[in-house]
Order: structure tokens, then C-alpha cells, then sequence
């Protein structure tokens, strides 16, 4: 079966029954604590923006595609900068379009008929395009 460990201990001696009771005490106290915490982690990333596309998804702010519209003065020099993120840029592009499409008509209702179309086409390129990932 599969096996996760999440912690290695070695004593540099041998421990008697009192010290193996309190180290196992111990470390099922640790146990509890990393189990609530992963709870709480993946409680927080149901909620996020990018979890219909990802297991374990990031905060939006995060993704490559946001940084790259919003940030590119600012990645020279890091990770980002020569990274092939073609693939997961465009499924965050195609989320936050037919989102927005889809959700946030209220927001879109002051745009002008031909950025309405030309929003509602790229959604229909990007839809129809062929999955990357």
C-alpha cells in the first residue's frame, strides 16, 4: 500500500519505554496538528478562483498569465522569464474569460457592443481551440 511519511526522527540513543511514550505523545500531537492544518489548506483552496482548472491551485494573483498581463516590467530576471507557460496561461485566460462572460454581466453592461463581441469571440477561439494541457 502507499505510505506517507511526514517525519523522521533518529535518537543517538537508545530510548526507554518513559521517553518512547512521551516521543509518541509527541508526535501524534504533531500528527493531529499537520491533518488539521492540510484540512484547512485544501478548505482554502476550494474556495479560490483557479480550482476549477487545478487539484491545488494557487491564489490568482499568483498565476503566471495574471503576472505576465499585469507584471511583465517586473520578471526579468525571475522564473518567470523564459518559462514555457503557454499551456497554463491559456486555460487561466479561458477561466477568467467565460467567467467574466458568464458571471459578471452587471460589470460588463458599460462596454460598448463591439468590445461585448470581440470578448464573446475570443471566448469562442479560445473554447474551440485545442486543449493544451
Amino acid at each position: 500500500g502507499a505510505l506517507l511519511l511526514r517525519l523522521i526522527r533518529v535518537d543517538a540513543k537508545a530510548l526507554d519505554e518513559n521517553a518512547i511514550k512521551r516521543n509518541r505523545a509527541r508526535d501524534k500531537l504533531f500528527s493531529t496538528f499537520e491533518t488539521e492544518n492540510a484540512s484547512k489548506i485544501d478548505e482554502q483552496r476550494r474556495g479560490l478562483s483557479l480550482a476549477a482548472l487545478f487539484a491545488k491551485p494557487r491564489p490568482c494573483w499568483e498565476a503566471p498569465a495574471v503576472v505576465a498581463a499585469f507584471g511583465d516590467a517586473f520578471i526579468e530576471g525571475t522564473t518567470l522569464e523564459a518559462a514555457s507557460i503557454l499551456a497554463w496561461s491559456h486555460a487561466v485566460v479561458d477561466l477568467a474569460l467565460r467567467t467574466a462572460l458568464r458571471n459578471q454581466r452587471v460589470f460588463l453592461a458599460g462596454l460598448p457592443d463591439r468590445a461585448k463581441a470581440a470578448a464573446s469571440d475570443a471566448a469562442h477561439v479560445l473554447a474551440k481551440s485545442a486543449p493544451l494541457m
